[in-house]
């Protein structure tokens, strides 16, 4: 689960002043891959792709799972960016005319790429800023493979 405020806004009341709207938009999904990423990262950083993308103005909003015996959520890791994948389109179609330029169209499923705590866990100390883990285990890491392509 990721939960974020891209769609919060701030507004000006008829009276003067403002309004901050506050939109928050729960996704509910899955961990879909856990790999070592090196695109933008210069190193190697534990990352993880979800099942939904992340939205425009989403990048920092916590990812959640549900810790079990207690029932309670604990952040795995912060949404960066999106990554895409290539589909396969259900069908080709094909058209050949003389001296005329041809369209390529390609489908694209999009993910949603976190950070994992792994990586934000040491950053959070040297910033003094207090953090704890679960007694959860985080998602597994498997070696680098890249996504198709990343969008911040």
């Amino acid at each position: 689960m990721c939960l974020e405020y891209s769609a919060t806004r701030i507004e000006k009341k008829p009276e003067g002043g403002i309004h901050v709207s506050f939109e928050p938009y729960a996704h509910k999904g899955n961990i879909v891959r856990s790999y070592q990423s090196t695109f933008p990262e210069a190193v190697p950083t534990a990352s993880f792709l979800t099942s939904f993308p992340a939205l425009q103005g989403a990048s920092g909003a916590p990812v959640l799972v549900k810790t079990h015996p207690r029932r309670t959520l604990a952040a795995v890791g912060i949404m960066v960016a999106n990554a895409e994948r290539h589909l396969m389109p259900a069908q080709v179609l094909t058209v050949h005319e003389a001296n005329e330029d041809r369209e390529e169209v390609r489908y694209y499923l999009p993910y949603g790429k976190a950070l994992s705590r792994a990586v934000l866990g040491p950053e959070l100390e040297v910033m003094g800023i207090p953090f704890e883990y679960a007694d959860i285990e985080p998602p597994a890491v498997a070696e680098s493979d890249e996504p198709a392509t990343e969008t911040p």
